[in-house]
């Protein structure tokens, strides 16, 4: 998945509404915990995962049960730690990666910021690397075109503040992924 963008970036460009929340603690944690956001799926059948074709709206439901099952998952390995930023951040990030600003996503219908701020940002790089990879049916686009998508769904699927740092910070994206 792609980088989070580094710590030193974050901080110069961080839009004052999350400079409370974002320390290089949070930015180093989020870089490390996202790499979890899809633990659920280890728990969905290859054939399901797999699929090279459009999945059916039973897999789909299927699918999408892979973040309460990552959540559930890291609930269980974090148990005994609840002071754990990492564990936390990595429950919180399984659990809502694909919440939208909107209210339309799962698994909990969550909306604006009562959607975890990591997740908030996991959830647009995520979106980045699956339209510049292309995933199962669905080809690769190029960076601006991916971009561009992104900016499309700014405040219906992705919170605008966040979309305004991935403007600022888009081109480092484009630069490790050549």
């Amino acid at each position: 998945m792609v980088r989070i963008a580094g710590c030193w970036l974050w901080q110069c460009i961080c839009p004052p509404r999350f400079r409370e929340e974002i320390s290089t603690s949070f930015i180093e944690t989020i870089e490390l915990a996202a790499q979890l956001y899809d633990i659920g799926k280890i728990a969905i059948k290859d054939s399901i995962l797999l699929k090279t074709c459009e999945l059916t709206q039973e897999e789909n439901e299927i699918i999408k049960t892979h973040t309460i099952i990552g959540a559930n998952t890291l609930k269980e390995i974090f148990s005994g730690s609840a002071q754990n930023q990492f564990g936390r951040m990595a429950i919180n990030i399984a659990w809502s990666h694909h919440e939208n600003w909107d209210g339309t996503g799962y698994p909990r219908k969550l909306t604006g910021t009562d959607i975890p701020l990591c997740s908030r940002i996991v959830s647009l790089v995520y979106t980045y690397d699956s339209l510049i990879s292309g995933r199962g049916y669905e080809h690769a686009y190029s960076h601006e075109q991916s971009v561009e998508l992104i900016n499309m769904d700014s405040g219906t699927k992705f919170d605008p503040e966040i979309v305004k740092v991935f403007n600022k910070i888009h081109r480092q994206f484009k630069s490790n992924n050549k």
